[in-house]
């Protein structure tokens, strides 16, 4: 899986096209609090790990409440379809049916 795909699941609805709001917004805040974190560790030569781990997880949680809670507005994903594909060569015409699914992969289906 190629980064830009990676980030595209990451931060779109289940369609994977539109935006989401609530994953820019949780992600957004997870940068948020590492960048605390690294400026801590960068002045003090520490960083509270009870005080980092609660930041996460409130982060986190709310990031997921978010997400889910924006779950029944976001476009759904298209069904399954089937689309047949012919080629001819020097014989007979071969027809190929190709099932596509809405993870993006497709898998050829011989006629045999």
């Amino acid at each position: 899986m190629s980064v830009k795909t990676w980030i595209t699941e990451l931060l779109t609805g289940a369609d994977n096209k539109t935006p989401d709001p609530a994953r820019h917004g949780w992600l957004f805040a997870n940068v948020a609090v590492l960048i605390a974190a690294v400026i801590q560790a960068v002045h003090n030569s520490t960083i509270p790990l009870i005080e980092f781990a609660t930041a996460l997880g409130i982060v986190n949680g709310s990031g997921a409440a978010s997400t889910m809670a924006t779950k029944s507005s976001q476009p759904k994903p298209k069904e399954h379809t089937d689309a047949s594909i012919s080629t001819t060569s020097a014989g007979p015409t071969q027809t190929t049916t190709v099932e596509v699914d809405t993870s993006g992969t497709s898998d050829i289906v011989s006629p045999d």
